[in-house]
């Protein structure tokens, strides 16, 4: 769904957007609902930094995020677009296995495995498992994390899946 923000950023595959915690733990989102705190930082609404941490330049212009996570702006004093930063997905073997911890955020867990397609893979949101990044764009309302009834809940079963399921990518309306 077309949000017509510039910092809403939808993943369209199965990656998960890294963010810092307050403690310096990183949690992992679908929630690309961002937006630039004082410092110019992209962060979550509860002001988690994105990670690996993304500055956009006060003044700037014409920010542009594209399919590969990279980020554009033209700075002050500039003509053309500069490169200030990547926006970088992690995946998991099993995300059906992290924890959720509310507000969207999920932690790993020795069930969902180590996050692969991190900081050590800068190409990581061309995997195409991994999704794209899609600028000004949120899925529309979160599916119910926790389905109890019904056809989704008897495929999960079979599936061997349980508990919170980190599988959508904005946060439920209010």
């Amino acid at each position: 769904m077309q949000t017509g923000k510039d910092y809403d950023v939808a993943v369209r595959g199965e990656g998960f957007f890294q963010i810092t915690l307050p403690d310096g733990r990183t949690a992992y989102t679908r929630d690309g609902s961002f937006e630039l705190d004082s410092q110019g930082r992209m962060v979550t609404a509860q002001g988690n930094v994105l990670s690996p941490g993304l500055t956009i330049p006060h003044n700037s212009t014409g920010v542009t995020i594209n399919a590969q996570g990279q980020v554009q702006a033209t700075i002050p004093g500039s003509t053309t677009p500069t490169v200030v930063g990547q926006i970088q997905l992690a995946m998991f073997v099993n995300k059906a296995g992290l924890q959720g911890m509310g507000d969207n955020l999920y932690l790993e867990t020795p069930a969902s495995g180590a996050p692969t397609g991190r900081q050590s893979e800068p190409g990581c949101v061309r995997q195409p498992a991994a999704g794209q990044p899609r600028a000004g764009e949120c899925r529309g309302r979160e599916r119910n994390l926790r389905p109890d009834r019904g056809a989704a809940r008897l495929r999960d079963e079979r599936q061997g899946h349980h508990g919170d399921r980190p599988d959508c990518c904005s946060r439920p309306r209010r």
